[in-house]
């Protein structure tokens, strides 16, 4: 049976320091680990191939044949590996040397800021491995598996090829995430502001309600649009049987309100 697993694991950044990267979790225990989001970079248009790591000296095949041969090969190896090691820190320094050139070339910054355009207004791939993908969109990193014939279709042994469907269920996935938590961070905010109010009555008035008019009169009085100073206002009084519903209640500020009591 089909099975596509979409979930938000990482998030995409960019600095001065350390360039165009995204976080993906890895390992058990579980840890983040921050990978370079442009390809390419190990052999950079402007600066040629990156500083290649030595390889460790293998040992002599066989076993010896007397006590001389035996410390030969000891002493052959003890001086390679020195030799490796000396040549290992030297590849560390030339690579972070490269990392830093790269970070600091124009092209390099133009192509970042380029991916970072793009990725917000269409996924990007950033890392594939089988039907395993990671993607870049709106600054989030997506990890999309999929067993799916109409996410992903085979072209070739070990190698997949994306749909527009997946493309379109990324987008869908990130934009209704976004769409949910602002709503949340709309409704604390209106939450917060109304803690501020003064005169702000806790009954009748229910919290519910009182949200739903904050949000409908936009946290401003609905008379002279001032955003001091404002109170919950029964536009039938409570007295005379209004009740504590969000068509019967609206914000005033504390001027209109009073000179509304001064009329009635």
């Amino acid at each position: 049976m089909a099975r596509t697993t979409l979930k938000i694991v990482g998030r995409l950044r960019f600095t001065d320091e350390d360039g165009l990267k995204y976080s993906i979790p890895v390992g058990k225990p579980e840890r983040t680990i921050w990978l370079e989001a442009l390809p390419n970079i190990d052999n950079w248009p402007t600066l040629g191939s990156a500083p290649e790591s030595p390889k460790r000296p293998k040992l002599a095949a066989g076993r010896p044949r007397n006590h001389e041969e035996y410390r030969a090969r000891w002493q052959a190896a003890k001086t390679a590996e020195e030799q490796w090691k000396a040549a290992e820190e030297d590849w560390k320094r030339d690579s972070q040397n490269y990392i830093l050139a790269l970070h600091a070339d124009p092209t390099y910054r133009a192509s970042a800021w380029d991916f970072m355009a793009k990725q917000q207004q269409e996924p990007k791939c950033v890392m594939a491995s089988g039907s395993v993908t990671f993607w870049s969109f709106r600054d989030k990193i997506l990890s999309l598996e999929s067993t799916d014939p109409e996410i992903f279709f085979q072209k070739d042994p070990g190698h997949f090829q994306i749909t527009d469907k997946a493309i379109l269920l990324m987008k869908n996935y990130v934009l209704r995430r976004e769409r949910h938590f602002e709503k949340i961070k709309r409704d604390v905010e209106a939450l917060e502001n109304m803690e501020k109010l003064t005169g702000v009555p806790r009954q009748p008035i229910p919290d519910s309600v009182r949200l739903l008019v904050w949000q409908r009169d936009n946290g401003q009085c609905v008379k002279c649009g001032s955003r001091e100073r404002l109170e919950f206002d029964h536009i039938i009084p409570f007295a005379a049987g209004g009740s504590s519903t969000e068509r019967n209640v609206q914000l005033l500020c504390e001027t209109c309100n009073r000179s509304k009591g001064s009329t009635l």
